[in-house]
């Protein structure tokens, strides 16, 4: 499968096509045997004279416009929304306030594919005499209502959904299974969502956060078999109501999938046939765990996100075309109570792009970061007000303990902002050739509307490292190159990414030689860059 080595790819293509006959929506390889064949042939096929010497080798990676992973990319996003009840740290704050055009600036840029937004029941409702009674203009909906205001101005799809059933719910209710929470709460919101302020754009939802680990909570006992009665409730709600077609349930939210929930939701035809994405939480480790593959070595590709997008493709009939993607992704190193310590750290931009890439070669449909504003929610950490410091900046810069200039951009923003601008939804993930090197990636996306192509490059060594990307059918084309490493990671006067050069007439059909510095990203598009 790489360039000259026409006998060796012309064998593993025709072991790949039989495959295909055997593995329903088998689109991309899996077998680690066939990855040491591409190594193998890599090594006798590329030897090129560089830096390292005249018999050093470089590997020559092929990115195969005509094998698609992904037909309908959803992109990459973020996690955005405030607590209604905390106004003191949001709309109420003069500081917060001050610094919403900024946000808005700063999310304008980065161009999120999708927005995750969650809620509750008590931000929209209120009980009255023991009766559940619809406040959907009430205080704790204002900032909620500015957020989906941003997003359907700028066509963003959301993901939106329910934290939980707060306890004074359940004991209206009496459990989670009862049709009442779907047909007289959820329901009737989502149609005033839609039909009175016109947020068409609320295309997939959530039905409870993490639910596997709601069984852990005080008086909310949860199960496989209760989600799954909760879920065809709200299913069956949605079509009685004629949005069946238009909201798109997605789970299983996770957390992880230990309890192996999305295996069981696969092979549940009843069940599955009301969600139509296939969505969990993963925070990745950086090395093998127990609970995780390391995301450094390349194994959170291979033993963690294939697998189980070719189990749903295996077990679901209808698997292959409904989107799987990851509902919150971040890095689990560094969380302390839950606060990532090192989201300040340039090294956390590497790690979330490498996630990235992973998932794309995995076949993934996107990825939602965890999370935007370190004031976004409290039940963390983070100073005076328990913050739960995850975000690309901090909104409450300067107010009682936090740093003035927690506000800066965070170096992270610069890895995620090109991930959304430069694979965004529309586009298509394309079969890459592994580079043989644990430490090295590649991954590469056709642009919606004829705009050519994107790839991204990672290296998590300390050593640079060399490879030639070919890419058959590519033509001649003009590239804009973005770096991001420790010591050369260019910006505007805003903070934002930009260029480190334009290649102005690049063929890859002849091969382009990269060398990449040491722990860093390269990304490469054809895509013309607007501010």
């Amino acid at each position: 499968m790489f360039s000259n080595a026409y006998r060796c790819r012309a064998g593993l293509h025709a072991i790949f096509s039989r495959l295909d006959q055997v593995i329903p929506c088998f689109r991309f390889p899996c077998c680690a045997a066939l990855g040491a064949g591409l190594v193998i042939c890599s090594a006798l096929f590329s030897r090129v004279h560089g830096e390292n010497g005249p018999n050093s080798y470089a590997p020559v990676v092929e990115i195969h416009l005509d094998r698609v992973l992904e037909h309908h990319f959803l992109g990459f996003g973020t996690e955005w929304e405030y607590e209604g009840a905390r106004r003191d740290l949001n709309v109420d704050n003069p500081i917060w306030e001050k610094r919403w055009p900024e946000m808005v600036k700063r999310i304008d840029y980065m161009r999120p594919s999708i927005l995750r937004i969650m809620h509750d029941a008590k931000m929209y409702t209120k009980m009255e005499n023991g009766q559940i009674v619809a406040d959907y203009d009430s205080p704790r909906m204002e900032l909620m209502y500015r957020l989906l205001d941003h997003a359907k101005s700028r066509n963003i799809p959301v993901l939106f959904g329910e934290w939980w059933l707060h306890e004074d719910y359940l004991k209206h209710f009496g459990t989670v299974t009862d049709p009442r929470w779907a047909e007289e709460v959820i329901v009737p919101f989502l149609i005033h969502l839609r039909e009175k302020r016109g947020y068409t754009n609320i295309r997939y939802f959530n039905l409870i956060n993490e639910p596997h680990a709601k069984d852990l909570l005080p008086g909310m006992p949860f199960d496989y078999e209760g989600w799954r009665s909760a879920v065809i409730h709200l299913g069956k709600a949605l079509e009685k109501n004629g949005l069946g077609d238009k909201i798109i349930i997605a789970g299983t939210d996770g957390p992880g999938d230990w309890s192996g929930w999305l295996d069981r939701l696969s092979k549940d035809a009843e069940l599955n046939a009301y969600v139509g994405a296939y969505e969990y939480h993963l925070y990745a480790h950086l090395r093998d765990s127990e609970l995780q593959p390391s995301l450094v070595e390349g194994k959170l590709e291979t033993r963690e996100l294939r697998p189980r997008r070719l189990m749903v493709c295996r077990n679901d009939a209808k698997g292959g075309s409904k989107p799987f993607f990851m509902g919150e992704a971040g890095i689990d190193d560094g969380n302390k109570e839950d606060q990532q310590t090192n989201r300040s750290e340039f090294s956390y931009g590497v790690w979330m792009a490498d996630y990235a890439v992973q998932s794309m070669r995995a076949g993934l449909a996107g990825l939602i970061a965890w999370n935007t504003d370190d004031s976004m929610h409290t039940w963390g950490s983070y100073g005076q007000e328990g913050l739960k410091g995850w975000g690309f900046w901090n909104s409450l810069a300067g107010f009682k303990d936090y740093p003035t200039d927690d506000f800066k951009l965070r170096p992270w923003f610069y890895t995620w902002s090109l991930l959304c601008r430069l694979f965004p939804q529309g586009a298509q993930t394309l079969e890459v050739d592994t580079t043989g090197d644990p430490l090295l990636r590649v991954a590469a996306a056709r642009l919606p509307d004829g705009k050519g192509f994107s790839l991204v490059v990672v290296n998590q060594s300390s050593e640079p490292r060399r490879l030639n990307l070919n890419m058959a059918k590519a033509g001649e084309r003009k590239i804009h190159e973005f770096h991001y490493f420790e010591a050369n990671r260019p910006t505007d006067d805003d903070g934002f990414p930009v260029a480190s050069s334009v290649r102005e007439s690049v063929n890859l059909e002849s091969g382009l030689e990269l060398m990449i510095p040491g722990q860093g990203v390269i990304f490469m598009t054809t895509q013309e860059q607007e501010k």
